[in-house]
């Protein structure tokens, strides 16, 4: 079966964009999401491009955005 990329390459881009236009460090949002600030530069060096969906609801959250705005190409 053929697998199905989610996020486009600007995944991590914007989510990098996101976290430094709020003026939060990785430590930060990871403390305010739950996730390892590890795995959320991973996320931003498009080492990891597919979040799961909860992972994805707590950056949202944490960088104060609506889950689509993160998640949209």
């Amino acid at each position: 079966m053929k697998s199905v990329k989610v996020f486009d390459e600007a995944f991590g881009e914007k989510l990098k964009r996101l976290r430094k236009a709020r003026g939060m460090s990785l430590q930060r949002v990871s403390v305010e999401s739950g996730v390892s600030p590890s795995y959320i530069s991973r996320l931003e060096r498009n080492e990891k491009q597919s979040p799961s969906f909860p992972i994805l609801v707590e950056l949202a959250l944490a960088l104060k955005v609506d889950v689509l705005t993160l998640a949209e190409g």
